[in-house]
């Protein structure tokens, strides 16, 4: 039996092209928050992410630009919740409380 041999593998010749993903666990320990916290401010639109299924996924370039917009908010704007709403305090869904 003659064993024919097998193509190479090519290897991707620009590793920039693709950023690797985070879990919402590891994306959290880079910024020292919680799991869940990460999550609802990336459903809130604060932080990109991108949601498959059941899992966040997020990049790292993502959250330091997430991070970015976040403290450059002007003394005014911080006392604005980040969900926009025009209260001073921020709203129930920001906290994940449900309301009646």
């Amino acid at each position: 039996m003659s064993k024919t041999p097998h193509k190479p593998v090519q290897k991707i010749r620009n590793s920039s092209l693709f950023e690797p993903l985070l879990d919402s666990k590891e994306a959290a320990a880079l910024l020292r928050i919680h799991p869940k916290t990460l999550q609802r401010m990336a459903r809130l639109g604060e932080i990109s992410g991108i949601h498959i299924g059941k899992l966040w996924r997020f990049r790292a370039s993502d959250l330091d630009q997430g991070i970015g917009r976040i403290a450059g908010r002007t003394e005014h704007d911080s006392a604005k919740p980040f969900c926009g709403h025009s209260q001073a305090v921020p709203c129930a869904a920001y906290l994940g409380i449900r309301q009646p």
